[in-house]
């Protein structure tokens, strides 16, 4: 006798079935970019890191990163903040596989006492939209001292689903001075939870057809007196 089906293994392979078509969320949790892994201990009073930094997941892009060692007086905590070294060149961040992200917070710091530039992030959308904040520095940079020297600035809740985050360092101050220019660090950021791709047509097709033949199989397994 040909075999068939017990009724369990075919509700089993029907709910299989319908797991492959359900959306499949990816768990994610803020992570805060803090440089950790440069050596903030190097000596002199600065260290050139190259156009690129990555870090759990993520890449910060610039024309010439750098940071300030812990033997400088512009450093601003114990651990490296980064700046790009050059007069207004811009600062991208994005995430290393290219899918969207979520930025919430980042500290920002001057180079001096008295100077409080403006810096203004841009954010560019999945959908292309672009969104925009502007923080201003307090100026408050008090030498010699570890504490009291960043801000953490926080970003509006439009800084969603984004595929990446620009802003620009300070232009050239007077006096030939670069004391506008800022450091920054701690980003906090997440990634965005992404989808599974939906079943195409055809296969929703199958697994409505297969599920208008369970009552014809319940009754086909009960005749023949299969559990």
């Amino acid at each position: 006798m040909k075999p068939y089906p017990s009724k369990k293994n075919a509700q089993i392979a029907l709910s299989l079935v319908a797991l492959v078509g359900m959306q499949e969320l990816a768990m994610a949790a803020p992570v805060t970019i803090d440089f950790g892994a440069l050596d903030w201990l190097a000596t002199g009073q600065s260290v050139r890191i190259g156009p690129t930094f990555d870090e759990d997941g993520f890449r910060v892009s610039g024309s010439s990163l750098a940071y300030f060692t812990s033997s400088s007086d512009e450093s601003i905590g114990s651990s490296p903040s980064l700046f790009e070294n050059t007069f207004d060149g811009q600062v991208t961040l994005t995430q290393l596989n290219g899918n969207p992200f979520s930025i919430y917070s980042i500290d920002l710091a001057e180079f001096g006492q008295n100077y409080t530039p403006t810096v203004t992030f841009m954010g560019v959308r999945v959908d292309g939209s672009i969104v925009m904040d502007s923080f201003i520095l307090d100026g408050s940079f008090p030498q010699f001292s570890l504490d009291g020297r960043s801000e953490t600035f926080q970003f509006s809740s439009e800084f969603t689903n984004l595929v990446s985050v620009s802003w620009n360092q300070g232009a050239q101050a007077p006096l030939n001075s670069p004391r506008n220019f800022h450091q920054f660090d701690n980003i906090v950021v997440e990634a965005v939870a992404t989808s599974a791709v939906p079943l195409p047509a055809a296969s929703w097709m199958l697994l409505s057809g297969m599920m208008g033949c369970m009552p014809f199989l319940r009754r086909r397994i009960k005749h023949r007196g299969v559990a």
